[in-house]
């Protein structure tokens, strides 16, 4: 019995050493420039994705100048992020979606978050009189600041998690088939132009 104990112990303390050593030593630092644009089509292309965001980020929609929607993120990444951004089996259009993936949480259920995390610009460039049907984002962390046009009239759907706050979100009489939905353990912020 006193040695099954000892066994028991030793596995739990490995256990307890290897959870704090991925925790401390797990850190990607975000030290890579990254410009990471997308070009796709209004016609085939509808929902912008963005997935597992460990960063404060800033959007701004703007008009695009031709008939393509252009999709911009800018700013500093840990080298896994920028790996992920640029990995087609990661970030690309899937469906009707521009699915763009900043991370990926291991199997075990923790995230590594870089201590000096940047803040990620991204720009979203719509032709003129086109609008996305949704903007999706399952952040994990950060600080969501977005601007949107003057004439926007569709929905929100916001999650500030973990006691965070939504800042302001402009009113809006819902009639265009738009919709913005934020999840992310961080303040959210909405503006109009």
């Amino acid at each position: 019995m006193q040695k099954e104990m000892k066994t028991i112990l030793t596995i739990f303390g490995l256990i307890i050493v290897a959870v704090f050593g991925y925790i401390l030593l797990g850190k990607d630092d975000t030290t890579e420039e990254i410009k990471q644009t997308w070009d796709v089509s209004p016609d085939t292309i509808s929902k912008i994705k963005l997935n597992e965001g460990q960063q404060n980020m800033k959007i701004n929609y703007t008009e695009s100048p031709d008939n393509l929607i252009h999709v911009t993120i800018e700013g500093k990444v840990a080298k896994s992020v920028k790996e992920k951004l640029t990995d087609k089996k990661f970030t690309g259009e899937k469906n009707d979606q521009l699915e763009i993936t900043f991370a990926k949480v291991n199997g075990i259920g923790f995230v590594s978050q870089p201590d000096d995390a940047s803040e990620l610009t991204m720009e979203i460039a719509l032709p003129q009189g086109k609008q996305l049907k949704k903007l999706e984002m399952k952040m994990t962390v950060g600080d969501i600041s977005i601007m949107v046009p003057q004439d926007f009239q569709g929905k929100y759907k916001l999650r500030a998690r973990d006691g965070e706050k939504i800042k302001a979100v402009p009113e809006t009489d819902k009639s265009q088939e738009s919709t913005i939905l934020v999840n992310t353990s961080g303040t959210i912020t909405i503006e109009k132009k």
